[in-house]
């Protein structure tokens, strides 16, 4: 398993981020998000290398806990709450009593481990019961995604901190500009807030509070080597998203997939593939695509249904209430947009229709 996105925030949260070396409460040199190994006092680092570091160090804990999937098979916010208490801890050996507590049990210890050379820390024990509370939180019903966010703080301009860092490195990183990821909540910021809540069908407010918090959660950002072979549904994996230029990131609006490009798939019992999916700006660009495509933004997907016509494939995806259907000669234009946008393009002619 890998942990997502809801425990990343997480860890990155508790952590929080600093270029310069100094001493954690337990006296060692740190840096970056908790980083110890090899750390000096002095040493300095960049963003990137941070970003590096959190990334090999989230590696190792995620094989401490994935040791015990066999025993517990952990859903994705066990193994969420259990990476983030690892990476904070060093390991899960005694909190699991190497594999014989019952969940229940490991959930109530969780709360004991708040303490740091013998003092108990504020910040330890918020941090306890977050995890405990992520680590009781049910999962989505037939799947393994956390439908409950991690508690987050409703953030709006003037807002600071590594929670709007992280809010503006996931709004980069999924197509919209929010300006530097200096964790201060401007007008950049707002704008690209703004900019997503339309895309999402929210009251576009530039405010982030749950909804918005949640909606985010839905997009997913992918790597093809680590996983392309990576199930979103019963019949579609990441690889299939991936842009033709072969780049190594993917961005997937997950939920679109699984609700609606898995029904048309089900429907005609067919294969579905994918003339265009996510698109980089550089790709998307040489392709002569719009600037502001959802296609750089992985809400779009241009599909052809095996043995359907591009107008069967239309009606039944405007049927399912998708509200971006585009109908062409060659395949159907489908995307995850908010306002309603049916059209038949024949030979470049661009037409909006009530139907199909």
């Amino acid at each position: 398993m890998k942990i997502s996105d809801n425990g990343l925030f997480l860890i990155k949260k508790y952590e929080g981020c600093r270029l310069t070396a100094y001493l954690c409460p337990s006296g060692k040199p740190t840096i970056g998000y908790g980083h110890t190994a090899g750390v000096t006092l002095g040493m300095t680092i960049t963003q990137a290398q941070a970003d590096a570091y959190l990334k090999g160090d989230v590696a190792k804990f995620e094989k401490l806990v994935e040791k015990y999937h066999s025993r517990y098979t952990w859903n994705q916010n066990e193994f969420d709450a259990l990476v983030s208490f690892a990476y904070n801890m060093g390991s899960i050996e005694q909190l699991t009593a190497n594999g014989t507590r019952q969940r229940a049990v490991i959930a109530e210890k969780m709360l004991l481990y708040v303490k740091s050379n013998g003092k108990v820390l504020p910040g330890l024990e918020k941090r306890r019961k977050e995890e405990q509370e992520l680590f009781l939180a049910p999962v989505e019903k037939g799947g393994s995604m956390s439908t409950t966010v991690s508690q987050r703080s409703t953030l709006k301009t003037g807002s600071r901190g590594e929670e709007v860092k992280a809010l503006q490195e996931k709004l980069a990183s999924i197509g919209y500009a929010p300006g530097s990821a200096d964790g201060s909540f401007g007008t950049k910021t707002k704008a690209a807030v703004i900019a997503f809540q339309g895309d999402a069908g929210l009251t576009a407010d530039g405010v982030v509070g749950a909804k918005t918090w949640a909606a985010l959660d839905e997009i997913k950002v992918y790597s093809l080597k680590a996983d392309g072979n990576k199930a979103i549904s019963a019949n579609f994996r990441v690889k299939e998203f991936a842009c033709k230029d072969k780049s190594d990131t993917i961005v997937i609006h997950d939920a679109f997939v699984k609700e609606k490009l898995q029904k048309i798939r089900s429907y005609f019992g067919m294969p579905v593939t994918f003339n265009s999916a996510y698109r980089t700006p550089e790709h998307n660009k040489r392709e002569g695509g719009a600037s502001n495509s959802f296609h750089l933004k992985g809400r779009a997907f241009d599909i052809v249904v095996r043995g359907k016509t591009p107008v069967e494939v239309a009606r039944y995806a405007a049927s399912i209430g998708i509200k971006g259907v585009i109908q062409y000669s060659w395949g159907v234009h489908v995307d995850s947009r908010a306002v309603k946008y049916w059209a038949i393009d024949k030979n470049g002619k661009r037409t909006t229709v009530t139907g199909f």
